[in-house]
C-alpha cells in the first residue's frame, strides 16, 4: 500500500547522533505486525530505505534509525512538515499467538530493539525483555512502562545472551521473541536449540527494492534459500543457517 506522510517529530536519541526517532503521519491508517517494515522513498535515490515500524498509535508510525549511508543520513534530516512516501506494511512479523498463556522472553540488541517494542501492546501474560547495546540504551523506558521488570545491560549484545542463559537455571521460558546483529542470533539459536525453546528470530539483512524482486536480501534456511523482505524478516528460530 503506498501512503503520504508527514514528519510530525525527528529526534537523535544517542549522544552521538548516530540514532532517531522518527514520527510520520500517514494519510491513512493501516495495521501492522510487529516485525514487519516500510519502504521510505527519499528524493533523488532510486531504491526507497526499508525501516522497521517500530509503534503506532492511530495513523502515525514511530521508527527507529541508524544512520548508515545517504538515505538514512537524509532522513535524519527532515524536518516537521516534511512530506514522504512510503509503501507498507511489508515482509512477515511475529506471530504474537505464540507467545499467549506462556512465559515469552523478548532480546534485542542494539537498533534491533526496534520490531521488539510493538510487541509490548500484544499482552502477553507473563513476559521479560532483555535488551543490549554497545553503549546507550535506545528507548528502554518506554519497554519498562509496560513491563518494568524489563532487563537493560548497556555492554555487549554477548552479555544480553550470557544473562538469558544465566535466567534459565531458575526460570522456564515457553517461547522467545528476537532481533539483533546476526552474530548474536546465531549465538541465541544455539541457546535456544540445547534448551529446546521454540522462538522467532528477526533477521537483519541489507535489501534494495523490499518487495521481493531483486534477490539480494536472500538468506540460507533448511528449507532453501529465502527473500528476508518477502518471506521474512521474522523466522522460526531454528530455519535459518547462519553462517560460521
Amino acid at each position: 500500500m503506498e501512503l503520504k506522510g508527514l514528519v510530525k517529530s525527528n529526534e537523535f536519541l544517542t549522544s552521538q547522533r548516530d540514532v532517531f526517532q522518527l514520527r510520520i503521519e500517514l494519510n491513512r491508517e493501516f495495521e501492522f505486525k510487529p516485525g514487519q517494515f516500510i519502504n521510505v522513498y527519499c528524493p533523488n535515490k532510486v531504491l526507497p530505505r526499508p525501516i522497521s515500524i517500530a509503534d503506532k498509535e492511530g495513523n502515525i508510525i514511530t521508527l527507529l534509525v541508524r544512520i548508515v549511508g545517504e538515505g538514512t543520513d537524509f532522513l535524519s534530516k527532515t524536518k516537521i512538515g516534511d512530506r514522504v512516501k512510503v509503501i507498507g506494511p511489508l515482509g512477515k512479523g511475529f506471530n504474537t499467538s505464540h507467545g499467549m498463556d506462556k512465559k515469552v522472553a523478548i532480546i534485542g540488541g542494539g537498533i534491533g530493539v526496534a520490531p521488539l517494542l510493538g510487541l509490548r501492546k500484544a499482552n502477553f501474560k507473563d513476559a521479560k525483555y532483555y535488551l543490549g547495546f554497545n553503549s546507550e540504551g535506545i528507548l528502554v523506558e518506554e519497554f519498562k512502562k509496560v513491563y518494568p521488570t524489563t532487563i537493560t545491560y548497556l555492554t555487549e549484545d554477548t552479555t544480553v545472551l550470557e544473562a538469558f542463559e544465566e535466567s534459565l537455571k531458575t526460570e522456564v521460558y515457553n517461547f522467545v521473541y528476537a532481533c539483533g546483529p546476526e552474530g548474536m542470533l546465531k549465538k541465541l539459536q544455539d541457546i535456544l536449540q540445547k534448551n529446546k525453546i521454540p522462538g522467532e528470530l528477526s533477521v537483519e539483512k541489507k535489501m534494495a527494492c523490499g518487495v521481493g524482486g531483486c534477490l539480494i536480501c536472500t538468506c540460507e534456511t533448511t528449507k532453501g534459500k529465502k527473500r528476508v523482505c518477502k518471506e521474512g524478516p521474522v523466522f522460526d528460530s531454528q530455519e535459518v543457517l547462519f553462517s560460521e
